[in-house]
């Protein structure tokens, strides 16, 4: 989700949700990946109850290695169980499944990207 934002941060509130974690839970998660130099805390400018977790450089090259075992392991997983035409149907029906709810659910926004047969 991190890596997939453009500034590659996200409040900490929505990482919970999206990831369907208690806000506690995703505080010691992004506490542990803090340690290991992959994310910062960064504080909201204007509000000061609001928290950004945000990608390091070496949390964003981690990213984009796990990102291509992650396509791998969709590709093989569903593309060569399913083939190609199936896996553009399973697409295009979340597609419209987003377009029907707005385009308000982030998780599924997400995996859309994700889910484009190994494009990235």
């Amino acid at each position: 989700m991190l890596a997939g934002d453009p500034q590659g941060r996200v409040q900490m509130g929505d990482l919970a949700q999206a990831l369907f974690l208690t806000p506690g839970s995703v505080s010691r998660l992004v506490g542990r990946m803090e340690a290991d130099g992959l994310v910062r805390r960064q504080s909201d400018e204007h509000d000061r109850r609001i928290t950004y977790a945000v990608l390091t450089p070496s949390g964003r090259l981690v990213a984009e290695r796990a990102h291509g075992v992650y396509l791998a392991a969709i590709q093989s997983t569903f593309g060569e169980a399913l083939g190609a035409p199936a896996l553009e149907t399973m697409r295009e029906s979340a597609t419209q499944l987003l377009e029907h709810l707005g385009g308000e659910s982030e998780w599924l926004a997400m995996r859309l990207r994700m889910l484009s047969l190994g494009e990235e």
